[in-house]
């Protein structure tokens, strides 16, 4: 138990010293684009209107909404201090990267617990959430405001296969002859939902889950494999509108990053 709580600490500032210097940036590329949404509205018109506008041809309301709350934020801190922002120029870059650096400090947590869920040992979870904390991949997301819906949808993303592992886990998980605890599982799908809300990118979240629950102990017995496929099954059935949607503004969106099939050269890069 100790052992969990100082490896959380050491995770905790670890994430905290590398990622220290973020909050001296400023607003970047399409940043002030990404917030100007809820620069000058109010925090009830973003919430109205985060459904139906996409943000840069993406669909992400939770995002739009979560933005929006840190703008009414940073505004509300403002007016305490006798400023009057009237301009996203004036609204204040750092309080922006300090949440994100918060979300990624919660993400790391949720992979340690992840892992933990699945070896069931706390040293090879600490390793791994050590490496994908530090990993030169998270610096752009972190570091880059206008990338704060992925850092936004992988924290509820980790947090939601964390709580579908608790449920597999719990009281032999599937195991008919025991209560299920369903409440571990409601969670995790609406966070797992959110998650997608929040960035497209959590639509292969589903297969990651079913692969680190593979890893628990005795679930990759004979019995375990003629459990019921519904849990999994059912958040696969909840991308498919997501997905839709991707594609649909996909098509209707201009083409970015060259042809069709150039694109997996891009994204290799």
């Amino acid at each position: 138990m100790f052992q969990k709580f100082y490896f959380s600490v050491i995770l905790i500032a670890v994430v905290a010293f590398v990622y220290s210097d973020v909050q001296r940036f400023g607003f970047v590329a399409n940043d002030r684009e990404f917030v100007a949404a809820g620069a000058s509205t109010t925090p009830v018109e973003v919430i109205r209107s985060a459904w139906k506008v996409p943000v840069n041809d993406i669909y992400m309301p939770v995002t739009r909404i979560f933005v929006g709350l840190q703008v009414a934020v940073v505004k509300a801190k403002a007016a305490k201090d006798g400023l009057k922002p009237s301009s996203v120029e004036n609204l204040a870059p750092r309080f922006f990267h300090e949440v994100s650096r918060m979300l990624h400090i919660l993400t790391t947590l949720f992979v340690f617990a992840c892992l933990l869920a699945a070896m069931n040992s706390a040293w090879p979870a600490f390793l791994g959430a050590t490496f994908f904390a530090i990993h030169p991949i998270q610096v752009e997301a972190v570091s880059w405001v206008a990338a704060q819906a992925v850092v936004l949808s992988t924290c509820l993303g980790t947090a939601s296969i964390w709580q579908y592992l608790v449920f597999s886990k719990k009281n032999g998980g599937y195991n008919r002859d025991q209560t299920r605890p369903y409440r571990n599982y409601y969670i995790a799908t609406t966070l797992f939902v959110a998650a997608m809300l929040a960035h497209p990118i959590a639509v292969g979240l589903p297969l990651i889950a079913a692969i680190l629950e593979r890893l628990i102990p005795g679930q990759n017995t004979l019995i375990s494999a003629r459990k019921p496929a519904a849990p999994i099954a059912s958040w696969l059935v909840l991308v498919l509108p997501v997905v839709f949607i991707a594609i649909t503004r996909e098509l209707v969106a201009p083409a970015v990053g060259g042809s069709l099939w150039q694109r997996p050269l891009v994204g290799g890069d």
